[in-house]
């Protein structure tokens, strides 16, 4: 599986990227070095009088573990800057234990959990998709 990880986790970065572009000043890198599974980015940002900091970490499982926030809350916040905690996840996941402290992303593709990674949708189909309006069955 560290194959289809590595595909994800390219997914993953391309939604940061496109979330926090660089044609707004945010640097990303991938954060290297923790004692973790999870997946984790830092991007950061100059301003003229502080630096805004977002840690991202990325989860690719249905209800996100807890690991992914604990990896969050074990990152060192730095002085001065405006810091925020970010997880990111597929559009299906069920982010109800998530703590109020960390902001959800979900851009990723949306996986079908019970028929395996091989069956995830486009994310060209979730933009095309819109779902219908219930007023339209109302008389």
């Amino acid at each position: 599986m560290g194959s289809q990880k590595d595909v994800m986790t390219t997914f993953a970065e391309r939604d940061i990227r496109q979330q926090f572009s660089e044609f707004d000043g945010w640097n990303v890198a991938p954060i290297n070095g923790m004692q973790s599974s999870v997946a984790l980015f830092r991007d950061s940002r100059n301003r003229s009088y502080h630096e805004e900091v977002a840690f991202i970490a990325v989860s690719f499982d249905q209800i996100p573990e807890n690991e992914c926030i604990t990896a969050l809350d074990a990152l060192p916040s730095s002085r001065g800057s405006r810091v925020k905690m970010v997880l990111l996840t597929p559009q299906a996941s069920d982010i109800s234990l998530v703590p109020p402290h960390v902001q959800i992303l979900q851009r990723l593709p949306r996986i079908s959990w019970s028929a395996g990674p091989a069956s995830a949708h486009s994310s060209s189909e979730q933009e095309h998709h819109q779902p219908e309006s219930p007023e339209k069955y109302r008389g």
